[in-house]
């Protein structure tokens, strides 16, 4: 460390003293913290700097709004109907914040990019909850369309949005529940993939 300058010392101290207390208050939630953080920054955007570092970060407004939402039709689908059924979304990130947030939920399913690989869930399932975004209007129409395509009976439980009113992939969204499959979900899955 000889040949470090002073300015550098300073700041490795700095940083030390950071990476301390971090460590130090982190572990009643671990290193997750950071999601917690971000998801309460995407609440305040005026009050906070994230967006301008890393934008991606306000795709978060509205997860707890849509979590709950989800979740309060889950838990009126009847328990046998609950049994054969899977949460699908249009979008991974729909899907994210199923599988991170809702925690009384199953694991959400999409067919967006590579989430598409992890599978349809339960391939026997006769009732779909399917969350779908407004935007991209010509993805999520397409999605529709192919929904009512697949399955006898098509109708939308509620409408998504968010609290700040903040205009974004989850805004104006709808819960469709989708029952009466023309053939097994499993082998309708293949045609859900898609890419964007």
């Amino acid at each position: 460390m000889a040949d470090i300058a002073p300015v550098d010392r300073r700041i490795l101290v700095v940083a030390a003293a950071v990476f301390a207390l971090l460590m130090a208050f982190s572990a009643r939630y671990g290193f997750q913290g950071d999601e917690l953080y971000f998801l309460d920054c995407a609440r305040h955007l005026s009050l906070s700097w994230t967006p301008i570092v890393n934008p991606v970060t306000t795709q978060t407004i509205g997860w707890p709004e849509l979590v709950r939402t989800v979740t309060g039709t889950w838990d009126r689908l009847p328990p046998g109907q609950r049994a054969n059924a899977v949460i699908f979304t249009a979008d991974y990130e729909e899907a994210g914040a199923i599988n991170e947030l809702g925690r009384n939920l199953p694991r959400a399913v999409s067919g967006h990019n590579t989430v598409w690989w992890w599978g349809p869930g339960n391939p026997r399932a006769s009732t779909v909850l399917a969350v779908l975004p407004a935007q991209p209007a010509a993805g999520v129409a397409r999605l529709l369309a192919q929904l009512k395509g697949d399955f006898a009976s098509v109708t939308v439980v509620t409408t998504l949005g968010n609290p700040d009113h903040v205009s974004g992939t989850l805004a104006d969204g709808t819960v469709y529940l989708c029952r009466h499959p023309i053939e097994a979900w499993g082998k309708l899955w293949p045609s859900f993939r898609h890419y964007g």
